[in-house]
């Protein structure tokens, strides 16, 4: 190599900011935004990383399109290894949309640290109302599909969420879950005062997943709030009718 060769050698972090602009462009053009992620995908190099992931901040027509720049950001951040990791992670602690960021935690570690990073998230999102809860959707969405002794703790406080899609998918997240001291008390407390039909609904199919029935003295109360296509018994079991 000569010397003029040598000191035109780009870094991986001057070319990840060579190809910043054309990636986190929504509205440029496609075949240039493709070329910027397939250079930064060869780069294979934790530096490309922060620049991929902004491809996951936008959605662009046609949706085939979308998709297939999205996977092949996903390779780039992959082929980076383990050292991915911490861009993920502070990408995590801001982003709207996780779900693809989830999608390349999970290709490099383990299922179980998988689960630690989503919880490290969540505890830092607030009860609270949001405009758009999609963030927080998507968070419980992810830990729906996923099973470990450490997610009740975190999620019970999700069954008071101002938005009623949050509190639903608590419900489903701790529905799937180990059994827990505190989800079968909070489940019930939801019941009793959640006005939404689905909700309820939500509800009882997780009392039903934890092999609750209510007790019989109280199953009159619990079947007056019942939706349709449930039944409380005398004895206090639930049923699904439909």
């Amino acid at each position: 190599m000569g010397f003029l060769s040598f000191l035109s050698k780009k870094s991986p972090e001057d070319v990840a900011k060579k190809h910043l602009s054309r990636v986190a462009d929504k509205r440029g053009y496609a075949p240039d935004r493709w070329d910027s992620l397939k250079a930064l995908t060869d780069l294979a190099h934790p530096a490309a990383v922060p620049v991929l992931l902004q491809r996951f901040t936008f959605r662009v027509d046609p949706s085939i399109t979308d998709q297939e720049e999205k996977e092949l950001a996903l390779r780039g951040v992959v082929a980076a290894g383990r050292d991915a990791v911490p861009a993920i992670r502070t990408f995590l602690a801001s982003a709207e949309s996780v779900t693809w960021a989830v999608k390349a935690l999970a290709e490099l570690l383990s299922p179980g640290e998988v689960v630690d990073e989503l919880l490290e998230v969540l505890r830092a999102t607030e009860v609270a109302y949001t405009k758009d809860p999609q963030r927080k959707i998507q968070l419980l969405m992810e830990l729906e599909a996923r099973r470990s002794e450490k997610v009740p703790g975190e999620v019970l406080r999700f069954l008071e969420d101002p938005n009623e899609d949050v509190r639903n998918h608590a419900v489903r997240v701790l529905e799937v879950q180990p059994p827990h001291d505190g989800v079968v008390p909070a489940l019930l407390a939801m019941y009793e005062v959640e006005e939404g039909a689905r909700g309820r609904a939500a509800v009882l199919d997780a009392l039903i997943g934890h092999g609750y029935q209510f007790p019989s003295e109280t199953a009159h109360l619990a079947r007056a709030k019942a939706p349709n296509a449930y039944s409380i018994q005398a004895d206090g079991r639930i049923l699904r009718t439909a």
